[in-house]
């Protein structure tokens, strides 16, 4: 291979001959994991609160006949912590979760805080943080509580989610519930 003027030349030799066999064995080495992935993997997905747990296990498919289930099924998983950084327009900048993993005996094994691009792997398992939502306001009343009052996403707009929850007041019997709604918009 040599540059003459603005061009490359390059003759044809030995190494020219087994080019060619090599990118095809590649090519072919490509189909073949990408066909072992599609007929041996376990896919699965699951929305869980703050506080809340899993075990990976329950949550996970197979995705072929091949799928082989490993010791990390038996793993239950902790959300410790769930918060969203801001840019100072407002707009969310990352989204993060505080995992911890715990084995069957109830110790944990590994603990990793995961935000999009950045997946928790372990034992052959890779979890990754595709969404959020809110799923409850906790509200503290004269010291009792937390009471957990659930939020629905009430609009989509654009770039924005917006969610609210109804705190009734008084009587919750009456058929004239008074009470508080509290809304929360996000911009992305």
């Amino acid at each position: 291979v040599f540059l003459k003027g603005p061009s490359l030349y390059a003759f044809k030799g030995l190494v020219g001959r087994f080019a060619p066999i090599g990118v095809h064995l590649a090519m072919l080495l490509i189909m073949a994991g990408g066909t072992l992935s599609a007929t041996g993997s376990f896919r699965g997905s699951v929305t869980v609160p703050q506080g809340l747990n899993f075990v990976v296990g329950d949550v996970l498919g197979p995705n072929g006949f091949l799928s082989t289930p490993t010791d990390a099924f038996s793993t239950e998983v902790h959300v410790n912590k769930f918060y969203m950084d801001y840019y100072d327009s407002g707009e969310v900048k990352q989204f993060h979760s505080d995992l911890s993993l715990f084995d069957i005996g109830g110790k944990e094994v590994m603990r990793k805080t995961i935000s999009v691009n950045d997946p928790l792997r372990y034992g052959g398992i890779t979890i990754y943080q595709t969404d959020w939502s809110f799923s409850a306001l906790q509200v503290l009343k004269n010291d009792e509580g937390p009471f957990n009052l659930a939020m629905a996403p009430l609009k989509v707009n654009g770039d924005k989610k917006l969610f609210g929850t109804f705190l009734p007041l008084g009587d919750v019997n009456s058929p004239n519930v008074k009470g508080i709604l509290f809304f929360h918009l996000v911009k992305f």
